[in-house]
């Protein structure tokens, strides 16, 4: 086979760039993530705050959830004299 017979019939490399960054950011979009507390002191974990059936929204000051829903307001969760940490979990995980 000819150098330009090769040209022919392989794909210009240009065509493909980015296709498999592209399927990862979608998967990566796709990804379902559950927020979780976390006792940095213990490790005793628990469930985000929910409100309405829906995970709270933390505020800018860190220190309180809001509902998103109907505005019920409530403070950041402490264990062993401690605010708990935020962590996310994969789902499958």
């Amino acid at each position: 086979m000819s150098d330009q017979e090769q040209k022919d019939t392989l794909p210009d490399a240009s065509e493909f760039m980015g296709v498999k960054l592209e399927h990862v950011e979608q998967e990566y979009k796709q990804e379902v993530v559950t927020p979780m507390l976390k006792c940095a002191v213990c490790g005793s974990q628990q469930d985000f705050p929910q409100h309405c059936g829906e995970p709270m929204k933390l505020q800018q000051d860190n220190q309180t959830f809001k509902c998103v829903s109907c505005g019920e307001m409530t403070t950041f969760p402490q264990h062993c004299n401690q605010p708990m940490q935020i962590y996310l979990v994969r789902a499958g995980s």
